[in-house]
């Protein structure tokens, strides 16, 4: 006689305790020993996930983390950009240019390294998510709008970082930018 160590039921939600000892009587009839254990398969499916839930919120922290000490460096790099440019900031203004201007010639070069960084990333990442999603049973495609959403999200991010010290230093009197060399 072949031993079988599970068997799955479909069960009524109606009267489940009175349905659980029947398979236990009818069970009993058929096994040596006495051991009759259950478990439900939405509670199995949910310890599997259970695992991957908690790797998402450890990768949540860490991304958030990441992003932080990310903006940090993108903060004091426009300081030491400003920084060293502040003359050069000067004589524009005192030629005419106008706080915009100023703005815009602080973040061409550090929103170049963005556009550089997102033009690695989109790629690696697509790549590194597709190998991920392919073990689970259902899956989901992605859209390219998900990684435009998230490229625009971090250039906003970015230049919201760098704004305040741009504006700071657009904001200065020429005057006190040569004096201040």
């Amino acid at each position: 006689m072949p031993e079988y160590s599970f068997l799955a039921v479909k069960l009524q939600p109606s009267d489940i305790s009175a349905a659980l000892e029947s398979i236990e009587a009818k069970v009993r009839l058929f096994a040596e020993e006495p051991a009759f254990a259950y478990r439900f398969l939405d509670e199995s499916f949910r310890g599997q996930y259970e695992n991957k839930e908690r790797l998402g919120e450890v990768f949540g922290f860490i991304s958030f983390l990441a992003i932080f000490i990310a903006c940090l460096d993108l903060f004091g790099l426009a300081a030491f950009t400003t920084e060293q440019r502040t003359r050069e900031i000067g004589i524009r203004k005192e030629l005419g240019a106008s706080i915009m201007d100023v703005i815009l010639l602080l973040s061409r070069g550090i929103t170049r390294l963005i556009l550089i960084a997102v033009i690695v990333a989109v790629p690696l990442s697509y790549f590194a998510t597709e190998s991920w999603l392919s073990n689970f049973a259902y899956r989901i495609d992605f859209k390219p709008a998900t990684f435009a959403v998230a490229c625009l999200l971090l250039l906003v991010v970015a230049l919201l970082t760098m704004s305040f010290q741009t504006l700071k230093t657009a904001n200065y009197n020429p005057t006190d930018s040569f004096r201040y060399e």
